[in-house]
C-alpha cells in the first residue's frame, strides 16, 4: 500500500527556518540570521511517500478499523507519531457476493439434475466440492454448504456459502 504523509522537514527539523549565519557577540549573546527553508516553505513538515506491508487480519468484515500504531504522522515538538487507521473496503468477488461472513452464488445444473437428483461440482474459495442436488429440485432453491463461506474474525468457525 502506497500512502502521502505529512513528516518533519529534514532540513530545517520542523523550525521552517534556516540558520544562514550565526554570531556570537559580547557577553555570550548570540546574534542569528534566518529565512525562510526552501525545502518546506516555512511549514516545518514535508509530503513523503511511504510504502507500507500490511498485513490484514482474517475475517476483517467490510467497513472495520484497523490500527497501525505509530504508523501516522509525526508528532508535535518531538512527540511520538500518532496511529494510522484504515478502513477496510471489500472488492467485489467475481463468483460469491458476501453477506456477512456467508457467500452466495449461482450454479447452474441441467434439467435433467434438477429433476433426478445429481451430485455436482460447487466452487468454493478453498477449491470445489462435490454437493448433492435432490430430486425434485426447482429452479431459484437455495442449497448450503456448511463452513466453506468466510472466516469469523479472530475464530476458528467459517460462516455458510449458499
Amino acid at each position: 500500500m502506497s500512502l502521502v504523509f505529512e513528516d518533519i522537514c529534514p532540513d530545517c527539523h520542523g523550525s521552517g527556518m534556516r540558520i544562514t549565519a550565526a554570531q556570537r557577540q559580547e557577553r555570550r549573546r548570540i546574534i542569528t540570521q534566518a529565512m525562510v527553508c526552501p525545502t518546506c516553505q516555512g511549514t516545518g513538515t514535508v509530503r513523503v511517500h511511504k510504502t507500507l506491508q500490511v498485513k490484514i487480519p482474517v475475517g476483517v468484515v467490510e467497513g472495520a478499523r484497523v490500527r497501525l500504531a505509530s504508523m501516522g504522522g509525526k508528532g508535535v515538538n518531538g512527540g511520538p507519531s500518532g496511529d494510522l487507521y484504515l478502513r477496510i473496503k471489500l472488492l467485489p468477488h467475481k463468483t460469491f457476493q458476501a453477506r456477512g461472513n456467508d457467500l452466495y452464488g449461482e450454479l447452474p445444473v441441467l434439467d435433467y439434475e434438477a429433476v433426478l437428483g445429481a451430485e455436482v461440482q460447487v466452487p468454493t474459495l478453498d477449491g470445489s466440492v462435490w454437493m448433492k442436488i435432490p430430486p425434485g429440485t426447482q429452479a431459484g432453491t437455495q442449497l448450503r454448504l456448511k463452513g466453506k463461506g468466510l472466516p469469523h474474525f479472530q475464530g476458528k468457525e467459517r460462516g455458510d456459502l449458499y
